[in-house]
């Protein structure tokens, strides 16, 4: 099989939980992904995602997010009706918030 490069847009939508004093946050709800291009397979996809953070200072952040396809991407034909594709998903970010 051969793998193609292909663009994704991702709209998480979750909760955060700051650990006092600490700077650590973790965070955890559903997000929604997006294939931005035309591919043989479900271009929308619902995932729960879960992940664990760092506030650096006031500005700067580290965080990690891992996400769990619930969708099967798969919709092909009652031929391969048993077949499972999901697109589990590793976010790693450093960020800068104004």
């Amino acid at each position: 099989m051969r793998i193609k490069e292909t663009s994704f847009l991702t709209v998480p939508v979750l909760a955060q939980y700051y650990i006092e004093d600490s700077g650590f946050f973790v965070q955890a709800g559903p997000q929604a992904n997006f294939i931005l291009e035309d591919v043989n397979i479900n271009t929308v996809g619902l995932d729960a995602a879960f992940g664990v953070g760092y506030h650096i200072d006031e500005h700067f952040f580290l965080d990690a997010r891992y996400a769990f396809e619930a969708t099967n991407r798969y919709s092909g034909d009652d031929y391969f009706d048993d077949i499972k594709a999901r697109l589990n998903t590793l976010n790693i970010r450093i960020g800068y918030k104004f």
